[in-house]
C-alpha cells in the first residue's frame, strides 16, 4: 500500500503462508509490533484455522515477518473450521478481540460468528479460551454517551460529569475542523488537550493557565472533515499515546496524570459530536486485568500484586546467538531473582477436576524450583525437571493437583535460584495410567473412538490400502505412558507408514487433508525404515529421529513406544531402536493407531 493508500505492485511475505491455501488476512499494530493474522487450510475442513506472524519492521518487506503459531485450531465435532479473521477494538478501548467463523457443514458452507479476546505477551499473541461456551463478557467503558445528552457545559467546555482515573483511555468521534478534545480536566486553567486542524494534530498542557505544547504529529493524508474522524487517548506509568482513526500518531509522551479528572471538548459549536468514552484502562492494562482461561503469558500479571526485585521482572526473550535458539522472540518472560520476589496471575478454573500444569521456561532453569501458592493456600516449591538438551527453551509438565472450579489466585514466587517461565497453561489430566488390554480380534466397545473405518481381519484390526486411518484409545488426559501392539504389514510397503500416534488430537479428514493433518508424535514404519515425527499442521517436521530397519511383510513385529515428560522411546522385539527428546513439544493428549497408507494388522494392544 503506498503512502496515498492506493495499492502498488503485489509483494510476497515469508512466514504468512499456512499450507497450500491461505486467505483471509488481517493486520493490527500494537505498541509498534505489527500482529498479521491468516487463515489456512480449506473451508470445508475442520483442520481450517487461523495463525499469525509479527514485525517490528517495515512489514511490507519480504523477509519482515516470523512466523508466531496457530491460534485457532479446534477440529471437535461441536466447534471446528475456525477462520477468516479480522480483529476489532474492545468497547473498553484498550482490549482487542478477534472475529471469526466456525464451520456448522461443509455445505454451503455453512458458519457462524464467534469474538474471542486476544492477549498480548509481549510479540507472543494468543486468544483467551477460544471456545464455543464459557467466553468472558466484554468489559464495558466506565463513562459512555452519544452526543451531548449526557455532557455538561462549564465555563465553555463540555464536559463528563465523572472523572477518569490515573491510568484510562479517552475515546472522542466528531465531524468537523478544528477540533480541541480535553482529558484530566480539573478546571479551566488546569487540563490536557488534543487539537487537530489542517491535518495537525497538537498535544498539549495548561497547567495554572500556561499552555506547553507536548508533541504534535503531521497527518499524511488529508481526511474528509464531513466524515467522522477518531481521537483516543491512552495514559499509563506516566506515558501518553494519542490515536488518529486507530493510528497511533504520538506515542509514550512523558505526562503526569497523577489526579485524574473529566473528559470532553472546549468547543462544539461547529462540531458534530458522536460517541465520547472513557475506561479507566489503558495500553495493555486490561490484559492483565483480564480472567486467564487458557494460556498465561508471564507479562499478564496482576498488576497490584508482584515484587521485583532489581535482577527480576518481565523480561524479553531475546536471541542468545548459539545455533540451538528455539525460543519465542520478543516474547516476554518472568524472572524470579531474589527471596520475596513473585507475582500473581488470575486464572478460571472451568470446572473441578485433576489439572495438570504445563510450562514453557528457559531451560537452564532445570533442575531448579520455583513456589506456587493458589489463593491463600499452602506455598509449595515445585520441581522444574532437568533434561539433557542443547536448546534454550523447554516445556514442561510441572505439576498436577485437584482444583475446584472458579477463578483462582496463582502466585509464583522465588525459592531460593533464580527462576521463572514464559507462560503456562492448564489441562485435564489424569490421576493415574489406565491400564489397559486387548487382543484387537473383536471390536473395542468402550474407551475407543474409530474415527475411520477399520476391519476386522486374521485376529485383528485391518487399516486398508492407500487411507489415513486414525482409531483412538481413551481420552485427551495421557501424558507418561507405555503402548505396545503388534504390527504385521501385508504386501510391499516402501512409502507407505503405519504406527502410533502419542498425545495426539485435532486431527482432520476432508479430501483437502493430509498426513500432517492432526496433533501429535507419530512412530511409523514400514519395510525399511522407523522414525518419529511431530505433526502439527503446517508447523510438522519430520523423522525428527529415524533409522534404517528390515521390517519385512508377513511378518508380526512387536511395536512399544513409551513418552515420558519429553523423552520418547521407541522398541521393537525388545530391542531399543530410537530414542528422541522434544524440548517445546506436546504434553498431553490422546493415544492411538495411525497410518498414512500401509496395509497392516494390529493386534493385542498393551497400554501401561
Amino acid at each position: 500500500v503506498n503512502d496515498d493508500f492506493t495499492f502498488g505492485a503485489a509483494r510476497t511475505l515469508d512466514n504468512t503462508i499456512i499450507g497450500s491455501w491461505t486467505e483471509g488476512p488481517y493486520m493490527i499494530k500494537r505498541e509498534g509490533i505489527y500482529y498479521l493474522t491468516f487463515t489456512g487450510n480449506h473451508v470445508t475442513s475442520a483442520g481450517y484455522r487461523v495463525a499469525y506472524a509479527t514485525s517490528v519492521t517495515d512489514p511490507f518487506t519480504r523477509d519482515a515477518f516470523t512466523f508466531g503459531d496457530n491460534i485457532l485450531l479446534n477440529t471437535s465435532e461441536a466447534f471446528n473450521g475456525l477462520g477468516h479473521s479480522a480483529s476489532v477494538l474492545g468497547p473498553d478501548m484498550d482490549s482487542l478481540y478477534i472475529a471469526y467463523h466456525n464451520l456448522n457443514s461443509s455445505g454451503g458452507p455453512n458458519r457462524s460468528f464467534n469474538l474471542g479476546r486476544l492477549l498480548f505477551n509481549g510479540r507472543e499473541m494468543t486468544i483467551n479460551n477460544p471456545e464455543l461456551t464459557g467466553n468472558l463478557v466484554p468489559v464495558m467503558p466506565t463513562f459512555a454517551t452519544r452526543g451531548t445528552a449526557e455532557l455538561i457545559e462549564e465555563q465553555g467546555f463540555t464536559l463528563s460529569q465523572i472523572e477518569h482515573e490515573a491510568t484510562f483511555t479517552a475515546e472522542f468521534n466528531v465531524i468537523g475542523d478544528d477540533v480541541t478534545v480535553v482529558f484530566d480536566y480539573v478546571d479551566a486553567n488546569h487540563y490536557g488537550y488534543v487539537h487537530l486542524k489542517d491535518d495537525i494534530i497538537t498535544l498539549g498542557r495548561m497547567v495554572a493557565g500556561e499552555d506547553t505544547v507536548l508533541g504534535t504529529s503531521e497527518l499524511t493524508k488529508t481526511y474528509d472533515i464531513h466524515a467522522l474522524r477518531t481521537l483516543r487517548i491512552a495514559h499509563r506509568d506516566g506515558a501518553l499515546d494519542v490515536f488518529f482513526n486507530n493510528m497511533r500518531r504520538l506515542a509514550d509522551i512523558s505526562y503526569d496524570a497523577a489526579q485524574g479528572g473529566r473528559i470532553g471538548y472546549a468547543d462544539t459549536e461547529h462540531l458534530e459530536v458522536g460517541y465520547t468514552a472513557f475506561s479507566n484502562t489503558a495500553k495493555g492494562l486490561s490484559d492483565q486485568l483480564e480472567i486467564k482461561q487458557s494460556h498465561v503469558g508471564a507479562a499478564l500479571h496482576d498488576p497490584t500484586d508482584y515484587q521485583f526485585s532489581a535482577g527480576s521482572g518481565i523480561q524479553m526473550v531475546e536471541h542468545d546467538g548459539s545455533d540451538f535458539f528455539n525460543g519465542p522472540i520478543g516474547a516476554k518472560k518472568l524472572v524470579l531473582d531474589a527471596l520475596g520476589d513473585h507475582a500473581r496471575y488470575l486464572v478460571e478454573v472451568p470446572e473441578s477436576d485433576f489439572y495438570g500444569i504445563e510450562m514453557v521456561v528457559p531451560s537452564a532453569f532445570g533442575g531448579r524450583t520455583i513456589g506456587l501458592q493458589i489463593n491463600d493456600g499452602q506455598r509449595v516449591r515445585l520441581n522444574i525437571p532437568e533434561v539433557p538438551t542443547q536448546e534454550a527453551y523447554m516445556r514442561i509438565r510441572l505439576t498436577e493437583l485437584d482444583l475446584p472450579a472458579g477463578v483462582h489466585y496463582f502466585r509464583f514466587f522465588h525459592t531460593g535460584e533464580r527462576t521463572g517461565f514464559v507462560s503456562f497453561n492448564l489441562f485435564h489430566a489424569s490421576k493415574e495410567t489406565p491400564v489397559f488390554d486387548h487382543a484387537l480380534d473383536d471390536y473395542v466397545l468402550r474407551g475407543s473412538n474409530y474415527v475411520n473405518t477399520w476391519r476386522l481381519e486374521e485376529g485383528g484390526h485391518l487399516a486398508l490400502s492407500g487411507n489415513r486411518q486414525l482409531l483412538y484409545f481413551g481420552d485427551d488426559r495421557f501424558t507418561d505412558v507405555t503402548m505396545t501392539v503388534d504390527i504385521e504389514f501385508r504386501g510391499e510397503t516402501t512409502t507407505s507408514t503405519a504406527g502410533v500416534i502419542l498425545r495426539g488430537g485435532n486431527a482432520a479428514f476432508s479430501v483437502h487433508d493430509s498426513h500432517e493433518s492432526i496433533q501429535g508424535y507419530y512412530v511409523g514404519f514400514n519395510n525399511s525404515k522407523i522414525f518419529i515425527s511431530r505433526y502439527n499442521y503446517n508447523l510438522s517436521r519430520y523423522e525428527m529421529v529415524a533409522d534404517a530397519g528390515n521390517f519385512v511383510s508377513g511378518t508380526a513385529f512387536e511395536f512399544e513406544v513409551s513418552i515420558v515428560q519429553n523423552t520418547i522411546e521407541v522398541r521393537v522385539d525388545g530391542v531399543l531402536m530410537l530414542t528422541h527428546h522434544d524440548d517445546l513439544g506436546f504434553t498431553h493428549g490422546r493415544i492411538g493407531f495411525y497410518t498414512d497408507g500401509a496395509v497392516a494388522i494390529y493386534r493385542n494392544l498393551r497400554i501401561r
